[in-house]
Order: structure tokens, then C-alpha cells, then sequence
């Protein structure tokens, strides 16, 4: 009766040892406020803002490894668009793709060994992994022509990944609608989970893997959205009237107009998302019942695409 005792309290000590705390850390977000875009970051109460990366032409597409140590992101050298890796202050930023096409929107895997990204080197854009290192690159969807699919982002469980696309547009109509879709981590299974809801600026995914967060065009105005993972109970959490002069960045980038590029909070208590609801783009968050939002940059200029960095502790 001992011996269980000693084993059973002994368990317990481990069990603690290895328990981890995850809180919130920097909202990263790309902001031309240094007349270039590179990528800064805030803390939810809107202090410490800071700039992380610091780019001669663009930066943007920020995505945290699980243990918030790194961040990769799209960097534009010379009108081509790379994946790269930097430290979470910045420092030894590193080229993990060299492909001659545009290779765009990376994401972490939950176990940090991989990342998701989407790439137009076939021709059009498709979803594709690599590891860490850039070694291993492989195409996981092989859509059509005239199709497009990217933004992939790993499930928390790390079994699948979500993305938008084109794919199955009625062709008989203008308007291509970019719906959310679901696949295995190898490409196969792939299921819609959304339809005709435009979701053309961001998606994430909530901690626990059992909601997402999407942003679809109504209208002509971004707004927020949440949904369950297997695609019911689509609620719109936002109601934004727009700027009625939209952003235009140009080159491959959309018209944003209202909220757009959120992501979830770590602790899944908090969205970060951009708006241009005060004019120009600001980072803001709110509840993902839509409750209590709060702008937390005053930084003038545009401030969008956000990512939202994980503070691991023991």
C-alpha cells in the first residue's frame, strides 16, 4: 500500500514538472508605418508595441510557432515573394523557400516541424508543406486551372489542415466565391465546409480545435465570422459599414474593406482582427461572440495581417 502510494504521488510530481502554461503574447501585424511594411507587435492591452522585422519592401502573413520562440512569414525581395523564418525579436531571419513564383501565407504545424503555405509555382495557387528548414516541399492540392487555393492553416490536433478556395464555382455566374475547405495533412479527404460565403482575407483556427473564425465579404464589406470546425452554426460576430474608400495595396493583393486577417487568441478567450471601421486599418479584438471590441493600435497608417503569438511556460 506504500509502494502504490509512493508511486501514485511520485506520477503526480512528474505530471507537474511537464504541465505547461500558455498565455497570450504579441499580436503581430504588418504596418506600413515606417513607410515600408514590415512586422510589428503589440500586447492585447495595447503595450509594448514594437517593430519586429524590418524589410526594405514588404513583410506580411505572420504565423508563431507553438512554443512562440519563432515566426515565419512572406517577405517581398525585388517583387518576389519567400517564406522566411525569423526569433520572435526579429534576429536571425532565415530563407526557407527559392522558388521563382510566389510563395506566400505560411503556418506553423502544432508540433512546429512543419509549415503550410501556398504557392502559384504550378501555375496556379496551391496549398503546400514543407519543413522547417525548407527541405521536404510537397504539393498537397492539385485543383484545377483556374482554381485557387490558399491561406492553410494546421488544425490544433495537427490531423488537418483548412484553406480557401475556388474550386467549385458555378461557372455559369461572375462572382468566384472562395470557400473554406478541410483536408488531411497529405491532401486527401478533401471536404467543403462552407458555401458561397467569399471568404477572401483570413481564417483561423480557435486553441482547442473546436471552432474557426473566418472573414467573408457581404455585401462588399469584409465582416467576422464563427463557426464550428465541421462547418455548422455559421454566426456573423461583426457588422462593419466599411470605409467607403477601400485599401488597394495592388499586386496580387485583394480590395480590403471592413474586417479582415483575425486570429485567435492563445487562450481562446480573445479575436484579433484588422478593421477599417475608425478608417484606417487598426488592429482591434473582441469576444468571439462579437461583444466588447477594442482597438489597440494608434499607429497611423495601415495596420493587417494579424498573428498571434503563444507564451509557453512550466
Amino acid at each position: 500500500m506504500k509502494l502504490l502510494t509512493c508511486l501514485v504521488f511520485l506520477i503526480g510530481l512528474i505530471s507537474c514538472a511537464n504541465k505547461q502554461t500558455i498565455k497570450n503574447g504579441f499580436i503581430s501585424f504588418t504596418s506600413n508605418a515606417d513607410s515600408t511594411y514590415s512586422i510589428h507587435g503589440i500586447m492585447e492591452d495595447g503595450s509594448q508595441e514594437q517593430q519586429i522585422t524590418h524589410a526594405k519592401e514588404l513583410d506580411a502573413h505572420s504565423s508563431w510557432s507553438p512554443d512562440g520562440s519563432h515566426l515565419v512569414f512572406s517577405r517581398s525581395v525585388n517583387g518576389n515573394y519567400d517564406i522566411y523564418m525569423a526569433k520572435a525579436d526579429g534576429s536571425d531571419v532565415q530563407r526557407l523557400t527559392t522558388d521563382t513564383a510566389y510563395d506566400l501565407v505560411p503556418s506553423f504545424s502544432p508540433d512546429g516541424k512543419k509549415v503550410v503555405f501556398e504557392s502559384n509555382r504550378t501555375g496556379i495557387y496551391q496549398i503546400f508543406s514543407m519543413d522547417t528548414n525548407g527541405e521536404h516541399q510537397t504539393q498537397l492540392t492539385f485543383s484545377g486551372a483556374g482554381t485557387t487555393n490558399y491561406g492553410g492553416k494546421y488544425s490544433p490536433d495537427g490531423r488537418s489542415i483548412a484553406f480557401a478556395s475556388n474550386r467549385d464555382n458555378d461557372t455559369s455566374v461572375h462572382i468566384k466565391y472562395n470557400d473554406i475547405y478541410l483536408m488531411n495533412t497529405d491532401g486527401s479527404n478533401v471536404k467543403r465546409l462552407t458555401t458561397k460565403m467569399n471568404n477572401e482575407a483570413g481564417r483561423a483556427w480557435s486553441p482547442d480545435g473546436k471552432r474557426m473564425v473566418f472573414s467573408a465579404v457581404i455585401d462588399s464589406v469584409a465582416q467576422l465570422f464563427v463557426m464550428n470546425a465541421d462547418g455548422t452554426n455559421q454566426t456573423q460576430i461583426t457588422h462593419s459599414k466599411g470605409n467607403p474608400h477601400p485599401f488597394s495595396p495592388g499586386a496580387l493583393f485583394p480590395v480590403f474593406r471592413g474586417e479582415v486577417t483575425p486570429s485567435w487568441s492563445p487562450d481562446g478567450k480573445r479575436i484579433a482582427f484588422a478593421s477599417d471601421r475608425d478608417l484606417d486599418y487598426q488592429i482591434y479584438t473582441i469576444n468571439p461572440d462579437g461583444t466588447d471590441p477594442k482597438r489597440i493600435t494608434k499607429t497611423k497608417g495601415y495596420q493587417l495581417s494579424t498573428g498571434w503569438q503563444p507564451q509557453v511556460k512550466k
